[in-house]
Parts: structure tokens; sequence; C-alpha cells
């Protein structure tokens, strides 16, 4: 999702099967779009992220909501998580 006000685009999850164990992932990414540089956000909260893959983001001002998706059992996320980009915490 591209983020104009900061000139970003932020990078949520993902699946690769290549990996034995770990297919699905929950790490934040964010590529700086001016400077062509990724850099990894370590989000802080009270509940983590959950790793999931085929789910939907977007942002609406300085939030990140993900939406469904599958988790690491392939079982269907039934949930609604949004990262305050600013701040970096997790909310459900």
């Amino acid at each position: 999702n591209y983020v104009p006000e900061c000139k970003f685009v932020v990078i949520y999850g993902g699946r690769n099967d290549e990996i034995p164990g770990k297919a699905m992932f929950d790490d934040f990414w964010v590529i700086k779009v001016e400077q062509l540089e990724y850099q990894q956000i370590l989000i802080g909260g009270s509940i983590p992220a959950s790793p999931r893959c085929c789910h939907c983001t977007f942002v609406i001002g300085s939030r990140l909501i993900v939406c469904g998706g599958q988790g690491q059992d392939f079982m269907f996320c039934k949930d609604l998580i949004y990262v305050d980009l600013d701040q970096k915490r997790i909310s459900k």
C-alpha cells in the first residue's frame, strides 16, 4: 500500500512455501520510494501480529488496516487489525 503523505509503500505478511515450518510471515516492511530503500518495521503493542497470507490491506490516514487472510494453519483469519503507522502499535 502506498502512503502518499510519507512517500513509502507498506508491505505486511505473505507466504513462501520454500521455507519449511514457516510458510507464513508476520513482518512489516517499508519501501521508501524516493530513496528506493527497504526498512523492516518492528511493531510494539500488547497484541502480536499474526502470520498470514491472502489478506487484504489498505491505508486510511495513518492507519494500515489488515483484513482476513489465511493463518499459519491455513485456516481463515476472521479478524481485522490496524497498525498506527505513526506510532507502530497493533490494535484489534
